[in-house]
């Protein structure tokens, strides 16, 4: 699908996926409300955001790392919920593991992993 895409453009497959890229992240980068307080100015609205709403309905799934494994990340899950610390945030030199999560956004939309 990346080639058809990058030969309808006139752009190499690279080009093509950093360029989906980048407008995606722009996307969700510009949905993000500014900060509160003196500092923080209004925010203009960039041209492709209404061409780009749809990517609200698609969930985007982030790739994580953990030190622990599978069993011990088992074992520790119900610690974290009554604690609130996540059993990643140390780190030494033990194996990783790496998972699939998906990522929420406020009013159950998500942005596109397209």
């Amino acid at each position: 699908i990346w080639k058809d895409i990058a030969t309808k453009i006139g752009k190499s497959t690279d080009d093509t996926k950093k360029r989906r890229k980048n407008i995606r992240d722009s996307y969700s980068r510009n949905k993000r409300k500014p900060g509160t307080g003196s500092a923080a100015s209004t925010k203009k609205k960039w041209s492709l955001a209404t061409h780009l709403t749809f990517l609200d309905q698609v969930e985007c799934e982030r790739e994580s790392t953990c030190n622990l494994t599978m069993k011990e990340n088992m074992d520790v899950s119900l610690d974290e919920e009554r604690d609130n610390t996540s059993p990643c945030e140390a780190t030494n030199d033990l194996p990783t593991e790496t998972s699939t999560r998906k990522r929420g956004f406020s009013k159950s939309k998500s942005v596109a992993n397209l």
